[in-house]
């Protein structure tokens, strides 16, 4: 299990790098032709958005990164990460009902081109696959700083 702490934005933007790192070698290493979903756990606030921001900045992305809360999904065309063409970044905070996974075709975008992140994953869990990396980010309201552990 990696641990590490972030303070600032300088130190997400390093454990973005370290994550994709983790993928990476995951892929590499169980020649692994797709991942199913990476998962980011944390409370409201913990920072997941704010991870996903320096990821794609890490991919090179240079557009805005919003929050997919209201409209479930957003979705960035990539520079070929790994075998990659897109990342597809979900919010499922508002899922009143498991079953909106599948009314909104959302698992059809688990698949080859695309790496998925999801937030609030465990709102759909039974019509999700295991995930590769599970990416928790805990704080205390009272401490700026942010466990970030895989």
């Amino acid at each position: 299990m990696i641990n590490l702490i972030a303070k600032n934005e300088s130190d997400f933007q390093k454990i973005a790098k370290q994550l994709l790192g983790s993928i990476d070698l995951l892929y590499k290493s169980n020649d692994i032709k797709t991942l199913s979903y990476i998962e980011l756990d944390g409370n409201l606030g913990a920072g997941k958005t704010t991870l996903m921001r320096h990821i794609l900045r890490e991919l090179g992305f240079a557009g805005k990164v919003k929050s997919p809360t209201y409209n479930f999904l957003e979705s960035y065309d990539i520079d070929n990460f790994l075998h990659f063409k897109s990342i597809q970044h979900f919010d499922l905070y508002r899922f009143t009902h498991p079953e909106l996974w599948l009314e909104n075709g959302f698992d059809e975008y688990i698949n080859s081109e695309n790496l998925v992140f999801i937030e609030w994953a465990s709102l759909a869990y039974k019509y999700l696959p295991r995930p590769m990396i599970k990416v928790a980010i805990d704080f205390d309201e009272n401490i700026t700083a942010r466990l970030v552990s895989w």
